[in-house]
């Protein structure tokens, strides 16, 4: 049994503790990876503020860039001293079909990194193998964490529907998610406009490669852009009424739900019924998808906007999110004592 040094949140005040725990013994299928970097999400700072979390302490963060220092007696040795990235998901079952597919990421026995076991806000964590993905050197570790989240939840969705076929595309929010997103369409040579509510970040939003902005709060730009797009993807967690966006899409075009709404999210029907239009939510992606998002990355010069602190600073970093003062994604550099 090893102890290791985390940022705990134990209580409601959502404040993060530093304590020693035990991380538990190695299964012959999983790595221990030391950890550098640790990307800082929305949904960590909801995990760590949520009054009816289900269990406490709580050590959140699924962003993660580390070290693999130990392996488990299935995995290859050779393995130790990888450079490595973690997301979301942790483990698989590795049997079902979608596991056979190679679509591990929608396995119903999934593991995820920070839900009910331990997550990044650590010194060290320990992960199956196939979820700790290598790294690409020429790529800095800083940047790399936010891939491994906010990268793949808009890369596995453009990859699906604007990857091959280059449709008109739209961006809605242009935050953690739509920075990304807008460079990524870029990248794979798509023509994507991007919408927000904040007329702030036009300039921003044109640097990420948006051909066009518009204002959310005007009604008749958003009136003027109807039947435009095939695919929209929307990663703001602030519409709870997307019908206008489905207004905005072509005959069969596709509304892509990857920031989770605050809200529950209300549409008018007929606007999927009469041409053929869908809504549809995306997770992350497999471990396929996230190496060949790391690829294009590098190979396109993809690169999150962040904001570093000190992993020891992680409430500051937590009080800045909250607040909306990060642009565009916060990440923790390891200062917690290892206790190797």
């Amino acid at each position: 049994m090893v102890n290791i040094r985390a940022l705990v949140a134990g209580n409601k005040s959502g404040r993060l503790v530093p304590a020693s725990i035990p991380i538990g013994n190695l299964r012959d299928d999983e790595v221990l990876v030391r950890i550098t970097h640790c990307g800082v999400c929305r949904s960590d700072l909801t995990r760590v503020r949520s009054i009816d979390r289900p269990s406490a302490p709580l050590i959140a963060g699924h962003e993660i860039i580390g070290e693999i220092v130990r392996a488990g007696q299935g995995i290859r040795e050779s393995r130790v001293g990888t450079r490595v990235g973690i997301g979301w998901q942790s483990a698989s079952c590795g049997r079902c079909p979608w596991c056979s597919q190679g679509q591990e990421h929608l396995c119903l026995a999934q593991e995820e990194t920070c839900v009910g076991r331990q997550g990044g806000f650590a010194t060290h964590i320990k992960v199956q193998a196939q979820f700790a993905i290598p790294i690409p050197d020429v790529l800095p570790s800083a940047h790399a964490a936010p891939l491994m989240c906010a990268g793949i939840t808009v890369f596995s969705p453009i990859l699906r529907h604007a990857g091959r076929t280059r449709p008109r595309v739209a961006v809605v929010g242009i935050g953690g998610l739509g920075h990304l997103a807008l460079q990524f369409l870029r990248a794979l040579g798509c023509q994507a406009d991007a919408f927000s509510t904040s007329p702030s970040k036009e300039e921003d939003a044109r640097a990420f490669g948006a051909a066009g902005f518009f204002c959310l709060d005007d009604g008749d730009a958003l009136d003027k852009m109807s039947s435009t797009y095939d695919f929209i993807l929307s990663t703001t967690p602030a519409l709870s009424d997307v019908t206008g966006l489905l207004r905005m899409l072509r005959p069969r075009g596709v509304l892509c739900l990857a920031g989770l709404p605050r809200e529950r999210v209300v549409f008018a029907v007929e606007e999927l019924i009469g041409f053929q239009k869908s809504i549809e939510g995306s997770p992350i992606g497999s471990p396929g998808d996230i190496a060949e998002m790391l690829k294009t990355a590098v190979e396109h010069g993809v690169s999150p906007r962040i904001e570093c602190f000190p992993m020891s600073d992680a409430n500051r970093a937590l009080e800045r999110l909250a607040g909306n003062q990060i642009r565009y994604r916060a990440v923790l550099v390891q200062d917690l004592e290892t206790g190797e």
